[in-house]
């Protein structure tokens, strides 16, 4: 135990070190405050009725507003992946390893010390509803009693659990790949998994397998509470039964054979996996005729700073940003999974239970909730990647002694981004347009897709793009700028529903 609390002593200490750490907590703080003032009254407190309220303290309130720590969740592959990563990152991983200590007192000390920062931060989460009911202009009547077990049942039964199984499924995808960018991916393909819940939940028949199925066990709370009527949901506690208590148990055990199988699998010795898509085969030649060699005259090198061989150039490095991107592993996957959102998302947009025909202004109405997500996560991760790529290659010193400017390198970064959004609405409008064919409708609308994703869609993309490029340049970590930017797109979609947009620039 003693190297134990050495380790964990030591993790503790570093993370708390680390101004991330505050970054996230305060951010998370102001749109939980955020939240509950909305709800109470605080910014529209003279035209808030009251008629039939619901209480925005009771426990099944608070729970719908805790729903907005699911992109808290993002946090997990900084913190818990980056506990493991960081060995690895600093190439410390061979001296740290050959110290006298334990694979359980390593794997624990990494571990546990990182779920319980991830937690110190979700509860301060938390205290944006204890601190909201505070501020001037509340409305009593729509607050309700300060419950503090709600907040329990809340935190034992929903953000406890599912730290410790999504960062034991992160843990494990980072200790093996030793790869970020793994661990963001799995967490999108978490969220892909909710989503799949939720559609399943609009079935009747399938409710309870939806339930089920959920990772993060919001469908079985929402199945057990669906009847309740305003009385029952201003003054009950969250159901622990049933369902809910199946469902706990069952992603519990999922989370305890995932760690299980990491303490397993690891080794001090282990090499990362790696997974190369469209590479090349390397060949190398060596040349043993070093004593034939003669003085060789190297063509005189001219060096041109006209304004046409920047643009050029520029140009050029963003043909090569582009394929960076369209080539890698996490640009496929979400790409993939986007198109089957929309496919999923076609399949429920019957009217009624009724079949509708799939024609063209409907289609348009999948992409922009289902992978309109996908296109702003694409850019907010190669925006950070491609700020990012040279000092993570260890080439940026000899990036900036060449006589290139600035502005080429950042606006051929800006271009691939762009050419990357174009690149997914051109696969929205071919996927929409096969739907279509697939289902017997054939009164395709070109011009139409052409407009609405083109003309009146990619302009605010592009301007998400260049935001992006702006925080990812002033942070050094492009996951904390991941993180930002992410906490931004949320944080517009909230300003919107106050009606206080047009204070800020509208960027939906």
């Amino acid at each position: 135990m003693g190297k134990f609390n050495t380790l964990f002593k030591f993790e503790l200490k570093y993370w708390l070190k680390n101004p991330a750490i505050y970054i996230y907590a305060a951010v998370l703080l102001v749109i939980s405050t955020l939240i509950m003032a909305g709800n109470i009254g605080v910014f529209d407190s003279n035209t808030a009725t009251t008629a039939s309220i619901r209480f925005a303290n009771s426990p099944i309130a608070l729970f719908n507003s805790f729903g907005i720590i699911l992109l808290g969740y993002f946090l997990l592959p900084s913190i818990v992946g980056g506990s493991v990563n960081r060995d690895f990152n600093s190439e410390m991983h061979s001296i740290l390893y050959s110290y006298p200590f334990k694979k359980s007192e390593y794997i624990f000390a990494k571990f546990f010390s990182s779920v319980l920062i991830t937690l110190a931060i979700f509860i301060v989460f938390g205290l944006g509803f204890v601190i909201a009911p505070l501020l001037p202009g509340v409305n009593p009547e729509m607050l309700g009693e300060f419950r503090p077990l709600a907040f329990l049942q809340i935190y034992g039964l929903i953000v406890l659990p599912n730290i410790l199984l999504f960062g034991a499924l992160v843990f494990a995808v980072i200790t093996f790949t030793r790869n970020l960018g793994a661990g963001f991916i799995t967490m999108i393909i978490l969220f892909f998994v909710q989503g799949m819940s939720q559609e399943l939940m609009g079935e009747l028949e399938s409710k309870t397998l939806a339930a089920l199925l959920d990772p993060f066990g919001t469908s079985a709370i929402s199945h057990a509470t669906e009847y309740w009527n305003v009385a029952e949901r201003n003054t009950n506690l969250l159901p622990m039964g049933g369902l809910v208590l199946i469902n706990r148990l069952i992603w519990f055990a999922v989370s305890a054979l995932l760690f299980a199988g990491t303490y397993y699998k690891f080794q001090f010795t282990q090499n990362a996996l790696s997974f190369r898509w469209f590479s090349k085969k390397s060949l190398v030649e060596v040349k043993d005729n070093f004593n034939n060699l003669r003085d060789i005259n190297l063509p005189k090198v001219t060096i041109d700073n006209s304004y046409s061989w920047s643009l050029k150039l520029m140009w050029n490095i963003s043909v090569m940003n582009f394929k960076f991107i369209i080539k890698s592993v996490p640009f496929i996957t979400l790409a993939a999974v986007g198109i089957i959102f929309m496919v999923i998302g076609h399949s429920s947009m019957d009217l009624s239970g009724t079949p509708v025909y799939p024609t063209t202004w409907k289609m348009l109405l999948v992409p922009s909730t289902m992978f309109r997500l996908f296109i702003m996560l694409i850019t907010f991760l190669y925006s950070g990647m491609l700020v990012q790529r040279e000092r993570r290659a260890k080439m940026y010193e000899l990036v900036d002694v060449t006589h290139t400017p600035n502005w080429v390198s950042y606006l051929s970064k800006y271009i691939a981004i762009v050419k990357v959004q174009i690149l997914l609405l051109a696969v929205v409008m071919f996927t929409c347009i096969i739907i279509q064919l697939s289902e017997g409708y054939y009164e395709i609308e070109p011009l139409h897709y052409f407009i609405e994703l083109f003309v009146f869609m990619l302009p605010m993309y592009m301007v998400w793009a260049a935001l992006s490029m702006f925080i990812q340049s002033l942070l050094s970590n492009f996951y904390v700028g991941f993180f930002v930017l992410f906490i931004l797109m949320i944080a517009t979609s909230f300003l919107r529903k106050l009606g206080i947009e047009q204070i800020i620039f509208r960027f939906n």
